[in-house]
C-alpha cells in the first residue's frame, strides 16, 4: 500500500501556493473538521489537509462518505476568495463588474473543483472523467469522486474524495461508485494523483480569480456527463424533468422543460434519465 506523506508531496511539487501547508493524519472524523481548525488557527491560503480514513467523512446533504484506509484520496482545501471584496470578481468573465453573492459563489467553486478534479484524473489515468452538476465525478456514469465545498467566514474548505484503488464497494454502494482502479484494471499511484490534484485546483481557481467563471464553464461543456441530456433535478421535495441545456455564470443549471421554458436550478440532486 502506498502511503501518503507530506514531505514526498512537496517534493517537486511545483505549485504556487495550494500545498505549501500539508498536514497528513493516519484516521480523523473528517478533514473538514480538521481545517476549520486550522482556519480558527490561522492556516494561510493553500493549506492542505489529507488522511488515509476518516471516520465522518461527509459529502452534500451531510450524507456520509465512504473513507476506507489507504486506497483513496480524503482531501480538504482552504481558500480565501474574498467574494465580496475583491476587485477580480468572479463575474468579470462576462464583463460585469458586480461581485458575485457568497451563495453562488459555493456552487461556483464547486463546479471549477469538480472539472479541476476530473481533468487531474484524465491526466493521470487516461480515463475520460465527466462533471456531473454540481459536484460529482463520474466514470460510465458511476460516481469516482465528489466535492464538498463549506464556507467559514470568509474563506472556503473544499473537501474532495476521489476512489482511487478500492477492489470493491459495500452492497448499498455497488450501482453507483466505481474507483479508478476497477476502471483502468491497474492501481493508481495515489501521491501522482494528488500532486496533479493540486497543480489543477490552484490553476482553475487562479483562473477563476482573474479571469472570471466564463473561461471554466467553456471546459466544463466540454466534459459535462448531463448537458444536452434529459434530466430530473429535484430538491426539497420538488422536481423538474427537462434537458439539462446550459451552466449560467453563477453556476445554476439551465433546464428546459416540456413548455419551452429554462428554469435555473442552482442547488438540488440531478439524474439522468
Amino acid at each position: 500500500m502506498e502511503e501518503i506523506s507530506s514531505a514526498e508531496l512537496k517534493a517537486s511539487l511545483g505549485t504556487k501556493f495550494v500545498g505549501n501547508e500539508i498536514f497528513v493524519f493516519q484516521n480523523v472524523s473528517s478533514t473538514q473538521d480538521v481545517a476549520r481548525e486550522l482556519l480558527r488557527q490561522g492556516a494561510l491560503e493553500g493549506t492542505v489537509v489529507l488522511a488515509e480514513t476518516q471516520s465522518g467523512g461527509r459529502g452534500r446533504f451531510g450524507r456520509n462518505w465512504f473513507s476506507p484506509s489507504g486506497v483513496g484520496i480524503w482531501a480538504s482545501v482552504i481558500l480565501h476568495p474574498k467574494f465580496q471584496n475583491s476587485a477580480n470578481s468572479l463575474r468579470r468573465g462576462i464583463g460585469s463588474d458586480k461581485p458575485i453573492g457568497a451563495g453562488a459563489g459555493l456552487t461556483v467553486v464547486s463546479l471549477t473543483s469538480s472539472v479541476a478534479i476530473a481533468n487531474a484524473i484524465r491526466r493521470v489515468t487516461g480515463l475520460r472523467s465527466f462533471v456531473k452538476w454540481p459536484n460529482d465525478v463520474m466514470l460510465h456514469q458511476k460516481k469516482v469522486a465528489g466535492i464538498l465545498v463549506e464556507m467559514v467566514g470568509e474563506s472556503i474548505i473544499v473537501g474532495v474524495g476521489i476512489n482511487v484503488n478500492q477492489e470493491q464497494f459495500p452492497e448499498f454502494l455497488r450501482d453507483s461508485a466505481t474507483s479508478l482502479m476497477m476502471e483502468s484494471g491497474n492501481e493508481v499511484s495515489r501521491i501522482s494523483l494528488i500532486r496533479e490534484a493540486l497543480h489543477q485546483l490552484e490553476y482553475y481557481y487562479i483562473l477563476l480569480k482573474e479571469k472570471g467563471f466564463s473561461p471554466v464553464i467553456e471546459k466544463m461543456r466540454d466534459i459535462s456527463s448531463v448537458l444536452g441530456r434529459q434530466v430530473i433535478a429535484s430538491f426539497n421535495g420538488k422536481k423538474i424533468i427537462g434537458q439539462a441545456v446550459d451552466v449560467d455564470i453563477d453556476g445554476a443549471l439551465l433546464i428546459r422543460i416540456d413548455s419551452g421554458f429554462q428554469v435555473r436550478v442552482l442547488a438540488g440532486n440531478v439524474s439522468i434519465l
